[in-house]
């Protein structure tokens, strides 16, 4: 099929669940980590979502600065590798295992976290529109991700995020430490990409952009299957 007869919509989220908390709740969330710097990863525990490549940069970065812990929010096959690496770094009180939790909850556990993650790795067939990504910048958080496919076409380096190259331990460190180390960063490129997000990648918008095509078509006289 002719290149100009298809057109690509993103994933988006709901502004209506990401830009509104149960306070109470994320308090409750945070109070276990309170005076911490809250590194957070939500998704399933997977290879491709690189959660091995963000433990072993926490490592280095709790070493640096203990003053932080990690929070991963999902569940998959690869949790128990991770929390048994956890416990042999010695990392068992600085990294929490939420476990799978229900979909309402996933804004109050955004909510509690100071810097966030998609660490996608290395994958010659990576084709992602990730809503984790959208969810983060949405609750208006700095987000950290590989520079890999479409991420890249979304996280915009030193603007709306920070991108590292895919499973680089180092690199993923370094902005993390970055972050950590400058929350007033932080907070510009949170409040960015949650301006973009909530203009460029919201069901809404999705629903808009798929009405102007079909009045495109209609005026061309085109037929829509």
């Amino acid at each position: 099929m002719p290149e100009d007869r298809i057109s690509v919509l993103p994933n988006a989220v709901d502004p209506n669940r990401f830009t509104q908390t149960d306070e109470a709740r994320v308090h409750e969330i945070r109070k276990p980590f309170t005076g911490k710097r809250v590194i957070g990863f939500v998704g399933s525990l997977k290879p491709w979502h690189g959660t091995e490549t963000l433990l072993q940069a926490f490592e280095r970065l709790h070493l640096e600065n203990p003053q932080t812990h990690l929070l991963i929010v999902g569940d998959g096959p690869q949790r128990e590798a991770l929390e048994q690496f956890t416990e042999r770094a010695g990392l068992g009180q600085a990294i929490t295992f939420a476990g799978k939790i229900p979909h309402s909850e996933i804004p109050a556990y955004i909510a509690a976290m100071d810097i966030t993650v998609a660490p996608y790795i290395p994958s010659e067939n990576f084709y992602f529109s990730p809503i984790k990504i959208f969810e983060y910048m949405a609750m208006g958080k700095p987000v950290v991700a590989g520079r890999i496919g479409q991420v890249a076409e979304i996280v915009q380096h030193g603007k709306n995020g920070l991108l590292f190259e895919p499973g680089n331990i180092p690199e993923l460190t370094r902005a993390l430490v970055r972050l950590c180390q400058d929350p007033a960063l932080g907070q510009a490129l949170g409040a960015c990409g949650k301006a973009w997000v909530l203009h460029e990648r919201t069901w809404d918008r999705n629903a808009e952009q798929v009405l102007q095509k079909a009045e495109q078509l209609i005026q061309e006289n085109q037929v829509i299957i």
